[in-house]
C-alpha cells in the first residue's frame, strides 16, 4: 500500500468520525430541546417565558448551531 492510499483512508476515517460525532451532538440537542420544552409546558412558567425559550431555539437553528 502506498502512502497516498494510506493518507486518503486515514482522512476518510477521520471525516466519518467527525460526521458521526456531529450527528450525535445534533441528536442530543434535539432531545434536550424537547425535554426543556415539555418541562416548561408542564410547569407554572408564564407563557411568555416559554415563547422566549422557543425563540432562542429557533435562532440557534438559524445560525447553524443545530
Amino acid at each position: 500500500m502506498d502512502w497516498s492510499t494510506m493518507i486518503e483512508r486515514t482522512l476518510e476515517h477521520q471525516k466519518a468520525v467527525l460526521h458521526a460525532g456531529y450527528n450525535t451532538m445534533v441528536f442530543f440537542q434535539g432531545q434536550t430541546e424537547k425535554l426543556v420544552t415539555r418541562m416548561l409546558e408542564k410547569s407554572s412558567v408564564p407563557k411568555e417565558a416559554l415563547k422566549v425559550v422557543e425563540n432562542t431555539f429557533c435562532e440557534c437553528k438559524k445560525k447553524g448551531m443545530k
